[in-house]
């Protein structure tokens, strides 16, 4: 029987969403269609086998090996929650984000029916719980948030922690995730450009240097994906590890433009191609050296984005100077018509 999933435009602005497009554009298209599997609880299988002949039957494009990266990376960018029960791979919404959109379903409906997939361990004990009172009330269900645990294979409640569990950050938030501990290159990246950035100015707020700290696990991701992807958009161009740090090295030791402005791994990768072309431009080849030296402008020791913004601003001159000798021209061409009064 054909099951109804509402889906809303806001998946457009999802942070998960634009993330998984920019390491795999299709993978990212098949999220609308997946959440077709989900039953009523927010739960479904995730063998690829299974999806393809039951989501995508009929499109040859959409293989089962397609389906397996686009689920791994829906589950590390925190749009769905990956677990195993007796050896068979499940996925798991959590309830707060899948029944604000999924208004049509009824308390009721779900404690008789039930769900057809085993629970998630966080939600064993809560199966009784009642997110809503009715298909109209849209308050999000009251289950607690659902997090992998730091091997990533099985789902931990992040209100019981374990004897052992890490400590809470101190804004009352369970730890995140440990995906890149300190000894990933990731993390290491994200550690040297933090120090960096307060060597430049001890003020400029950054995350902890702790591998438990959300924050600096997602300075740690951008530094993963400015490894393996490179820039944001267009084809996947990666950067080294050394090539990261002689761009860091360049902002923070050379550039008095850049380094007030390089505070985070996001804004060094979306400015790393412009960084990188300034970084490799020839000192004798600035734009704006030869105008200043015209102009009689001291320049020693200034930065390339100084050139370049001198070389603007002369441009921008020469063009006003010569508009307004264009217009005297037609002036006195005017009057030359116009002959004596």
């Amino acid at each position: 029987m054909p099951r109804k999933v509402y889906i809303s435009s806001d998946m457009s602005e999802d942070e998960g969403l634009v993330e998984v497009a920019e390491e795999n554009p299709l993978a990212a298209l098949l999220w609308p269609w997946l959440l077709t599997a989900f039953d009523d609880w927010g739960r479904a299988s995730v063998s690829p086998k299974r999806l393809k002949a039951q989501v995508w039957p009929a499109v040859d494009v959409v293989t089962a090996e397609l389906i397996q990266e686009a689920v791994t990376l829906f589950n590390r960018h925190g749009l769905l929650a990956l677990y195993e029960v007796d050896g068979k791979p499940y996925a798991f919404i959590e309830p707060g984000k899948w029944f604000k959109y999924q208004t049509h379903i009824h308390q009721s409906k779900r404690q008789r029916e039930g769900s057809r997939h085993p629970a998630p361990p966080c939600e064993v004990a809560r199966e009784s719980a009642a997110p809503r009172e009715d298909a109209r009330d849209l308050t999000p269900s009251t289950l607690p948030p659902f997090h992998l645990s730091p091997s990533g294979s099985r789902a931990s409640c992040p209100d019981s922690p374990s004897p052992d569990a890490p400590p809470t950050d101190p804004d009352g938030q369970p730890p995140a995730s440990t995906q890149f501990g300190e000894a990933a290159p990731a993390y290491e990246a994200a550690i040297y450009l933090r120090t960096k950035v307060l060597q430049h100015n001890p003020r400029t707020p950054v995350p902890r240097p702790d591998p438990r700290d959300r924050q600096m696990q997602r300075w740690a991701a951008e530094m993963d994906r400015l490894n393996r992807l490179g820039a944001p958009g267009g084809d996947k161009a990666p950067y080294s590890w050394d090539e990261i740090k002689r761009i860091v090295d360049w902002v923070f030791d050379t550039s008095d433009f850049w380094a007030p402005n390089i505070r985070s791994p996001a804004k060094l990768r979306a400015q790393i191609t412009t960084l990188e072309g300034q970084m490799r431009r020839p000192a004798n080849a600035r734009p704006g050296r030869q105008r200043a030296a015209n102009f009689n402008v001291h320049y020693e020791g200034k930065d390339e984005a100084w050139y370049e913004q001198f070389q603007e601003s002369a441009e921008k001159f020469n063009q006003r100077r010569q508009e307004e000798e264009a217009r005297r021209r037609e002036a006195a061409q005017g009057d030359a018509s116009r002959g004596p009064p």
